[in-house]
């Protein structure tokens, strides 16, 4: 989306990502400079000047913070090609009332499931380096 010198933290680069939808990872480095992204696929140590101190963070909307590796053993929905990244198959089953979990692989595969009771490395196509969220839900009185 954009880059740039001239923030004071971190804190206000990643608030700045929250705040725009098509935003879904941002970096940022302590001498200031703020990265923001429309897709993160894949994070590495190669970021243009590697002299920096860069870090990154991605946006979950009400997500495990950790993935688990593997995929629910369980029927899942939706399974397709063409998610650019985790984030965007996260958000899909965010705004969806019945989905509880999502199963993900960088080849751009995403599947999204109303139940997941377990997850297992056993994902038909084994190959794939899969990973699953699943949703948090808070509890307010």
């Amino acid at each position: 989306i954009s880059m740039g010198l001239g923030w004071k933290s971190a804190y206000q680069c990643k608030k700045k990502c929250a705040e725009e939808d098509n935003c879904e990872a941002v970096s940022w480095a302590p001498s200031t400079w703020c990265t923001r992204y429309t897709s993160c696929s894949k994070v590495s140590l190669n970021c243009g000047d590697n002299s920096l101190d860069w870090e990154t963070w991605e946006k979950d909307p009400g997500f495990t913070t950790h993935p688990t590796k593997g995929c629910c053993q369980a029927s899942g929905y939706g399974g397709s090609l063409g998610w650019t990244s985790a984030y965007q198959c996260k958000k899909k089953c965010a705004e969806e009332g019945n989905c509880e979990a999502v199963s993900w692989a960088p080849s751009t595969w995403c599947t999204r499931y109303t139940s997941c009771n377990e997850v297992k490395l056993n994902c038909g196509n084994n190959n794939l380096d899969w990973e699953t969220w699943e949703k948090e839900f808070v509890i307010t009185e």
